[in-house]
């Protein structure tokens, strides 16, 4: 969210799994989610995890990174065109993408720690 680099999903998945977070631009569910993912994230190295931001202002994005000290990827789809492409009901959501960007699975809402572990492990390959 800073400077002019874009996010690009196709190349977040050239080589390595990802999960896909989309998120608002407030405090809640969403951003607990993302701490969630970026904290089992850990366990698995060759994930990558990306945030976008959907909607919302810029400058509230920009606190909520700050707040959280998220060291990944955070992109804002302002016009939902990304949201859209992954069909984005509602937030939080993660898609779990394998190498290569095929959606491996998503899950919409909150996430048990379990569960997220499982979902990490099967698009590391380790599943």
């Amino acid at each position: 969210m800073t400077g002019s680099r874009v996010l690009n999903s196709c190349e977040l998945v050239e080589r390595t799994p990802a999960a896909l977070v989309f998120i608002n631009d407030g405090e809640g569910r969403c951003a607990t989610t993302l701490d969630q993912v970026v904290a089992g994230a850990r366990k698995f190295p060759r994930v990558k995890v990306a945030a976008v931001v959907i909607g919302g202002e810029r400058s509230r994005a920009r606190s909520l990174l700050a707040a959280h000290r998220w060291s990944i990827p955070v992109a804002q789809d302002r016009d939902g065109a990304l949201s859209n492409l992954y069909g984005v009901a509602v937030c939080p959501q993660v898609v779990f993408l394998r190498e290569g960007g095929v959606v491996d699975a998503v899950s919409v809402g909150e996430v048990s720690a379990a569960e997220l572990s499982r979902r990490l492990s099967a698009i590391d390959g380790e599943a």
